[in-house]
């Protein structure tokens, strides 16, 4: 039997876990004939739960054709832009907060939230209201096409995601291919993907005054965000495309040496 572990969660929900449920999952772990994980830290995560396990890394993949930069010019303030889950636990909330500081700083620009609300829209309307930044944060709510979905990564010079927990998340994926530097939360599969200092910045979850310091670095920051965002671009291309995913998965399907041809 072969599983694939996605869930950014699974950390905590193990920790919450009774001793015996813990060895009950060490010995699942270990009993898959392929346990397939998303990034080599997730490896590294779940061979230290079960050791005995046979683990092998097969990221999600984007479709380079579709999600591709713009190489439009940007003039004006520096647009951030936020896809996800409106919710506490995407960090919205703190991201909110973050551009409060870098409002307070004289740093230009605007911000803008994309995703269902989940119930969450008249707390996140208070909040911006609260810090005075009516003017800057715009709460998109959902879009309901790709080619809206597409435009907005477009629009946009900075993404961020600053999440409490991600496995590998594809809206990062699908920045990077358009070109866009990443501003993240260090959790999950994030790190191995962004790579610090490379495709952007990592910062750590539930910090919004280092969210502010990284988010205002790019902003001002014209020739970063080009840098980092032609690195992400690349980055996509050769490790984390639909041609690389399809090719991973065929080399799973294939039967062992020896066994072509047996019924």
């Amino acid at each position: 039997m072969i599983v694939m572990m996605v869930a950014g969660t699974f950390p905590e929900f193990y920790q919450g876990l009774r001793a015996p449920i813990r060895r009950l999952v060490r010995w699942l772990l270990e009993r898959f004939d392929l346990v397939i994980v998303q990034t080599e830290s997730w490896r590294r995560f779940y061979s230290g739960i079960g050791p005995g396990g046979n683990y092998i890394v097969l990221p999600n993949g984007v479709d380079c054709h579709e999600f591709t930069p713009s190489g439009r010019e940007h003039s004006g303030p520096a647009t951030v832009l936020f896809v996800g889950w409106l919710i506490p636990e995407k960090g919205v909330f703190d991201l909110v907060d973050a551009a409060r500081i870098l409002s307070e700083r004289g740093a230009g620009f605007r911000l803008r939230l994309v995703g269902p609300f989940h119930g969450n829209e008249p707390a996140l309307r208070s909040r911006v209201a609260a810090v005075g930044l009516g003017e800057v944060v715009q709460l998109v709510g959902p879009l309901h096409s790709r080619r809206e979905i597409l435009e907005a990564y477009h629009d946009a010079d900075i993404f961020t995601l600053p999440s409490w927990a991600e496995g590998l998340p594809v809206a990062v994926l699908e920045a990077m291919a358009c070109g866009l530097p990443i501003v993240a939360s260090d959790v999950g599969g994030t790190p191995d993907l962004v790579q610090h200092e490379v495709c952007g910045l990592l910062v750590p979850a539930r910090n919004p005054a280092a969210l502010a310091d990284a988010l205002e670095r790019l902003v001002r920051d014209r020739n970063a965000r080009l840098r980092f965002g032609q690195a992400a671009r690349a980055r996509v291309e050769s490790a984390f495309s639909n041609e690389v995913f399809i090719a991973g998965v065929l080399s799973l399907l294939k039967p062992p040496r020896g066994d072509e041809g047996t019924a």
